[in-house]
């Protein structure tokens, strides 16, 4: 049975929550209002998710996983870490519609990532737990690696979820985060720091927390170009994507190979392709940000010229 995942946004995050109504978090603000917050979440530039799929599909059901994650304020995560209590994911998504929102805004995101890092709080993993064991576990693993590509390239320092199911609390085991049952309760909370993570360099949380400095100070617009791309997107749908004429994405391609190729010279001279044309340097391009993810991030440059200038 492959199983894969894919990163979901906007309508499609909607139509996974059904998977397990219980994370929907809406004990203290209702669930009609809760689902609105979803709907506003699901296109945050702090708001990431992704479905697990089976193909063919498994007693009529193609989607066998669903997780959903945010960047949180670190004052919303240090409460939650110095006294700990049940309905975290709850609190979270009360907090949202306030001025007080526990959602990281893009400035604040950016900021954060060049700074002291940013902290993660995963408000929805889960997957079909009636699935055989195989399939069970290969489930669970693409719901893992969906959530190391999509935090991978942020500057993390701390990751937190309270847990429900039972597969959700064995992989917190297996992966060595700290563990806080809640008796009154059939959860838990677990977490990882970055310097938890760093003692333990051959743990499985080490390589969640593995960070690059970004060096081509990409524009938020061509970011969202190359994420687009990344998730499939043919440059005659980019353009409508993203309001842009064809020849102005074919513009942008070239602007930037000539950028990575500007910031290290020779990075692509082991292809001989040259200088590529067409969909060769949209492959190079394209090739060159799945290794570098720290470059489609958002990074405040005046934050890490003044951090390391102490």
């Amino acid at each position: 049975m492959p199983v894969r995942w894919r990163r979901v946004k906007g309508a499609q995050v909607m139509e996974c929550l059904s998977f397990a109504p219980r994370n929907i978090a809406d004990s203290l603000v209702g669930r009609e209002k809760a689902l609105q917050i979803w709907r506003e979440l699901a296109d945050h530039p702090s708001f990431f998710a992704a479905a697990v799929e089976a193909d063919p599909p498994i007693a009529s059901h193609r989607l066998v996983g669903f997780g959903a994650g945010c960047f949180a304020r670190p004052a919303f995560t240090d409460e939650v870490l110095s006294a700990p209590r049940p309905g975290i994911h709850d609190r979270f998504i009360a907090s949202c519609p306030s001025a007080d929102s526990a959602v990281l805004n893009r400035a604040e995101l950016a900021h954060l990532n060049a700074g002291p890092g940013v902290d993660v709080i995963q408000l929805y993993g889960s997957v079909a737990e009636s699935l055989p064991m195989p399939q069970l576990m290969e489930a669970s693993m693409a719901l893992g690696a969906a959530f190391y590509e999509l935090t991978r390239g942020y500057r993390l320092r701390v990751v937190y979820a309270e847990v429900f199911c039972n597969y959700g609390k064995q992989y917190a085991r297996n992966v060595g985060a700290t563990l806080v049952e809640f008796p009154e309760t059939d959860s838990l909370l677990s977490y990882g720091t970055r310097e938890t993570a760093e003692r333990n360099p051959g743990s499985a949380a080490a390589l969640f927390v593995q960070y690059t400095e970004p060096v081509l100070a990409l524009r938020e617009a061509d970011q969202e170009l190359l994420l687009a791309a990344l998730d499939g997107a043919t440059d005659e749908e980019l353009g409508p994507m993203l309001g842009l004429s064809l020849s102005t994405v074919k513009a942008r391609w070239r602007s930037l190979l000539a950028r990575i190729e500007n910031a290290k010279p020779g990075w692509n001279a082991h292809d001989g392709n040259g200088d590529g044309r067409g969909p060769q340097r949209r492959h190079r391009v394209l090739a060159y940000f799945r290794k570098h993810p720290e470059e489609l991030r958002p990074y405040d440059r005046n934050m890490a010229s003044r951090k390391a200038a102490g």
